[in-house]
């Protein structure tokens, strides 16, 4: 998986961008998106009795019908991060399947001293 690195500037404010994931395991979710728009707000739900991972994080739509999850390798930062406003930038069609369906916007403010993808877990092996 490839993915932006989640920028968060000096005074706090963050943003990124991601492809919602485990649509497939989500009943009705490829319906719900079909009838998404670009500009949409959505929210995040945690998921704590996810029997893949307790810190799952759903995305879910305004009436807290789920969506699909938050990527795993986003989790640290989504967790860190305060005044999540989250909103769809692109929908695409079922044809593309569902791994590729829905596009998302994060934005709200973390610790700047906190930048995400950095320390020990991330250093590279030589």
């Amino acid at each position: 998986m490839l993915l932006p690195i989640p920028e968060v500037a000096a005074d706090g404010s963050t943003h990124a961008t991601f492809l919602v994931h485990g649509m497939r395991h989500v009943p009705g979710a490829d319906e719900r998106v079909g009838r998404l728009c670009v500009g949409d707000a959505l929210f995040l739900r945690p998921d704590p009795d996810n029997w893949t991972n307790a810190r799952a994080v759903l995305v879910v739509e305004g009436d807290d019908q789920p969506l699909g999850y938050v990527p795993d390798v986003l989790l640290d930062f989504v967790h860190s991060v305060d005044d999540v406003r989250l909103s769809v930038v692109r929908v695409n069609g079922p044809e593309v399947g569902s791994r590729l369906r829905l596009l998302v916007r994060l934005e709200g403010q973390a610790d700047p001293d906190e930048q995400p993808f950095t320390g020990d877990a991330w250093e590279t092996v030589d």
